[in-house]
């Protein structure tokens, strides 16, 4: 297919009820339904049940009009906030907040998912709890570079985006940018949960067929290393769809925690005024040993090799992580 005759997402108006209808009817092609939404939802339920991704704020950032993948993970934040990238989306989720009577009907899969977690009776209650956790919905079209800063958001634990960042960025120079710009929306440790496709010829919309950025593992992995992210988790599914509204070779769902910030030194939050060493436990004033925490660990693992002990700010809050690839400028971090 001539890549020129297929539309963009974040260009072109569609009617979000064809993505609706198209996606997310009950009787959709159960393949598709399968590989598009039920795998990433149960691959986020078991990553989520670790207790591990939590926190205060989460931001969605997802394609479409679309509630099923918030529904393994909103409960473990105390605020959600959506972005959409156009009005008319936007408009659609409205529908369905305020309970209108032209709102999409979620009940089939919030159904589906509260049976999983044991008890089916309980999907309205949660639908209801996901409804009073939505503190915002705002415009955000990252593409356009618009700086994350702009709109003004905190910082957040966790920012999730199905499927949308493949369909906005029309080269992998620019899905490296976006995944830098993504970054800025979050906290030093918080989680990065992608979900999206290996190998994307196209997907439709109604009766018109849209552009999705090709990529495959390596390249995913490194555009998330690049942007200060060390992946914790990457759950692929082989595609067996034969449906003509979507062809691609595999779906995947990963998650990534922040341990830098981009093109910076290595930095993440000291929950004390502590020093590590990389090499051996510490202790000051009789105090219990104590071990490098985790993200650095993390960051080791990135291709920092040589670490020196870690160096405190004035305001002795946050901790840097020096290695020789930062103090010499001919040597550069993986």
């Amino acid at each position: 297919m001539d890549p020129g005759s297929l539309k963009h997402y974040h260009e072109h108006e569609f009617d979000p009820q064809d993505l609706l209808n198209d996606f997310a009817l009950p009787d959709t092609d159960k393949t598709l339904h399968e590989e598009i939404f039920l795998f990433p939802m149960k691959t986020l339920q078991t990553l989520t049940s670790s207790g591990k991704i939590a926190g205060k704020t989460l931001i969605d950032f997802s394609s479409g009009p679309v509630i099923s993948h918030l529904l393994p993970i909103f409960d473990y934040f105390s605020d959600v906030i959506i972005l959409e990238t156009n009005d008319f989306c936007m408009r659609e989720m409205e529908k369905w907040r305020k309970k209108e009577e032209e709102a999409f009907d979620w009940s089939h899969l919030l159904e589906h998912f509260s049976e999983l977690e044991g008890d089916s009776k309980k999907w309205i209650e949660k639908e209801e709890t996901l409804r009073r956790k939505i503190k915002n919905m705002m415009i955000c079209d990252l593409s356009k570079q618009d700086p994350p800063e702009s709109l003004a958001l905190p910082k957040a634990d966790c920012l999730m985006s199905f499927y949308l960042l493949s369909h906005i960025c029309k080269d992998k120079e620019a899905y490296s940018e976006i995944i830098k710009h993504v970054s800025c929306f979050l906290n030093v440790g918080g989680y990065l949960i992608l979900a999206g496709a290996f190998n994307v010829k196209y997907f439709s919309i109604g009766e018109h067929k849209y552009h999705s950025l090709t990529m495959d593992e390596e390249y995913l992995r490194k555009a998330l290393e690049d942007g200060g992210f060390y992946i914790e988790n990457l759950e692929k599914l082989d595609s067996k769809l034969s449906s003509s509204l979507n062809k691609y070779d595999q779906v995947f769902l990963a998650s990534a925690v922040k341990v830098r910030e981009p093109a910076s030194p290595l930095v993440y939050s000291l929950p004390a005024p502590v020093v590590y060493s990389l090499s051996t436990p510490y202790s000051s004033g009789g105090e219990p040993m104590a071990r490098v925490p985790e993200v650095a660990l993390r960051a080791l693992s990135m291709g920092t090799r040589a670490i020196t002990p870690l160096q405190i700010s004035p305001d002795r809050t946050q901790g840097v992580l020096q290695s020789q690839a930062a103090q010499d400028p001919r040597r550069k971090l993986k």
